[in-house]
Parts: structure tokens; C-alpha cells; sequence
């Protein structure tokens, strides 16, 4: 997913991501009309459609770098936070987060 310049913190500046690469982009839910961006949560997996998909007790803070374009999606995490919390091949998992 690329970063949609029109709703990025830092615009299209991929200097500024993370260097953990633990980043996510925030769904309407938490969207805030853009208050959310630099926010950071605690994210964990819960469960998915696969069993052994969640890499237990694995918690990652990432922080908003951008809105979601996906839709019904809450956060949408980097391809590098998400393979810490679950199994990378995984399409779809339920998680769990709180603010930072």
C-alpha cells in the first residue's frame, strides 16, 4: 500500500517513516479528520481464520503515518509490523490495540 499524499503526516517523505518500519495507516474509525496521524498504539494479534497465524505474545507500537484507503479496515499495518505479529502469508488477522 502506498502512502496517499493527500492524507500523509509528512507528505511523501519516505525519510520520514520509522526506521523500525513499524508504522500503520489509520482507518476511519481512528482517523480523527487527520488528528490521528503521529499517534502511536500497541498492537497485538488475536486471532485469524488460520490457527498458528498469531506470533504469540508479540506487541509492536506503531505509529500513523497516513489514512487507510482500505475500507472497514481499522489499521492498517506496515509489511514489516505486521510479520512481527503474525505470520506474514496471513491476508487477514483480528488485533487488539491501545494508545501508546
Amino acid at each position: 500500500m502506498g502512502i496517499d499524499t493527500t492524507t500523509a503526516y509528512n507528505g511523501n517523505d519516505v525519510s520520514k517513516l520509522p526506521s523500525s518500519d513499524l508504522f500503520a495507516w489509520a482507518g476511519n474509525g481512528i482517523w480523527d479528520n487527520g488528528a490521528a496521524c503521529g499517534r502511536q498504539y500497541f498492537v497485538r494479534c488475536l486471532s485469524a481464520q488460520t490457527p498458528g497465524t498469531c506470533k504469540t505474545g508479540q506487541i509492536i507500537k506503531v505509529k500513523i503515518v497516513a489514512r487507510a484507503s482500505k475500507n472497514g479496515a481499522i489499521l492498517v499495518l506496515s509489511n514489516i509490523a505486521f510479520g512481527v505479529i503474525a505470520n506474514p502469508s496471513a491476508a487477514l488477522v483480528n488485533i487488539e490495540f491501545a494508545g501508546a
